[in-house]
């Protein structure tokens, strides 16, 4: 799409050397990056599970609120056009993440698909006005800890959870996941406090 992200952190080294810092330092302390990047949507409604179980693979009606699921997109010829994470956040109240270079089109499709289905839900594009961050590592809850008064126990906040609340002092949408093979928490905050 029309964004652009860094191949790796740091001026005074060689790329590869640069990144493989950024990988040790994953693996055994914390990193972080921004993916501000990705497709942000909300969908509420009535229908808001049976939309995305139209749409992707795998059961969102039955969802708990606070968890999340993979989510994979297919066209009617079974070929994947997309992928992201679904959150549940509440009763007929779902946040999802698509690829950056496929946002735009899975809004159009998602919008396309409640009016041609006459489906009981909204779409809220948030792409532009939210920002992200995942944090990983095996310290990033100590970090995130520091920064939050959620509490972030297996028991209270466990792996595959979304919780709302404050970071930085800002509102918050944290999901609890990992991409890299370490512990991980994926926030969301509005862009102005992206900085926070």
């Amino acid at each position: 799409g029309a964004w652009r992200r860094p191949a790796f952190y740091g001026r005074a080294q060689a790329a590869a050397d640069a990144i493989a810092g950024e990988v040790a330092a994953v693996r055994s302390a914390v990193g972080l990056i921004d993916v501000s990047t990705l497709g942000k949507i909300e969908v509420m409604g009535r229908d808001a599970g049976v939309l995305l179980e139209r749409i992707y693979t795998g059961r969102f009606a039955t969802l708990a609120p606070g968890r999340t699921r993979y989510a994979v997109m297919l066209d009617e010829a079974g070929t994947v056009i997309d992928d992201g994470v679904v959150m549940r956040l509440a009763d007929g109240r779902f946040y999802l993440t698509t690829t950056t270079g496929a946002s735009t089109s899975v809004y159009r499709e998602l919008q396309r698909r409640v009016a041609e289905w006459g489906l009981d839900c909204v779409l809220h594009n948030l792409t532009g006005h939210m920002a992200a961050m995942n944090l990983a590592g095996p310290k990033a809850a100590t970090v995130l800890g520091a920064c939050t008064p959620m509490p972030l126990g297996e028991e209270a906040f466990p792996y595959l959870a979304v919780r709302e609340g404050l970071v930085a002092g800002h509102p918050a949408r944290v999901a609890r996941g990992g991409f890299v093979g370490e512990l991980g928490y994926e926030i969301h905050v509005p862009f102005a406090a992206a900085p926070a």
